[in-house]
């Protein structure tokens, strides 16, 4: 095994400018592992938008990735399996596609690691 699932989501974070956590999610929205990148994010906020993953995905029409533009910041969800998933939290000022691309990455470096 490589590294671990924090190493690698610490490694999305760090990619994504304005990002504030992320989170890898199975298919009921338990969380796996997470990690807060912004300090003013509750560790317990990034849960609660990894568990609201599982009903946004089952209704989505098999995405392999969704963007939720809010007024207050950006929510990314990246499928890496039909039971998995990673949820990026970013502010609203974070480049789409530079989330995106980063997010694909990630997914993949995961799939590495399973």
């Amino acid at each position: 095994m490589g590294v671990s699932f924090d190493v690698v989501l610490a490694q999305l974070c760090r990619s994504v400018p304005g990002a504030r956590g992320a989170i890898f999610v199975d298919h009921e929205g338990e969380a796996i592992q997470h990690v807060v990148h912004d300090p003013t994010l509750a560790a317990y906020d990034l849960q609660v938008a990894g568990a609201y993953v599982a009903p946004l995905l089952a209704h989505a029409m098999a995405p392999r990735q969704l963007h939720v533009h809010g007024v207050e910041g950006n929510t990314f969800i990246q499928v890496v399996t039909e039971t998995y998933a990673v949820v990026l939290l970013a502010t609203t000022a974070t480049p789409t596609w530079q989330a995106r691309v980063a997010l694909h990455r990630c997914a993949r470096d995961l799939l590495v690691e399973m």
